[in-house]
């Protein structure tokens, strides 16, 4: 295969679904289209790039704040995010023989276009706000300068980790 796709350097799975809902509403079809996009997609997705991963290279994992910080109706979302999460030390350590780093990144609320799409109102958007240290969502190039930092050569002894990217949420406030 990698004589068709070449080799990889960086593999950063941040594939991801959320359909919140109360989980006394949750179907098994949300269920399973979660499970399969958010945990099942990933997994299978590393599985079958890792023998086109360069020794020496990075994988990423996008597993979101939600997975460490209850939220109602998120639990199915953070149930399939804490897979991810709960995986990355045994991946981790399986992959050290050949120095391929895993690590992660946690994103809090992030200004994108999902807001709306979900049909978060303004009071709502108030709401999350108001739990931020930093008073401010983050941005998708905030985000996205962690992942890259994870990727470099900078982070070469870096490697079994989550790194949290959402302004202190989550520090008790």
């Amino acid at each position: 295969m990698s004589e068709r796709f070449g080799t990889l350097d960086l593999l950063f799975l941040n594939a991801g679904i959320f359909r919140p809902a109360p989980v006394a509403d949750v179907t098994e079809g949300s269920f399973d289209e979660q499970v399969d996009v958010n945990f099942k997609g990933q997994y299978f997705t590393l599985q079958k790039a890792l023998p086109l991963m360069n020794d020496g290279g990075s994988i990423v994992l996008t597993v979101g704040i939600g997975s460490r910080r209850g939220s109602p109706g998120a639990t199915l979302g953070a149930a399939t995010r804490g897979a991810l999460l709960a995986m990355l030390p045994s991946l981790a350590l399986e992959l050290a023989p050949r120095r391929i780093r895993v690590n992660a990144v946690s994103p809090g609320a992030t200004e994108t276009p999902l807001f709306d799409k979900l049909g978060v109102p303004r009071s709502g958007r108030d709401a999350m706000r108001s739990k931020i240290p930093f008073e401010r969502f983050g941005s998708s190039q905030e985000i996205a300068e962690v992942v890259a930092f994870l990727a470099s050569d900078a982070a070469s002894y870096v490697t079994g980790q989550d790194v949290a990217v959402a302004g202190g949420y989550g520090l008790g406030i």
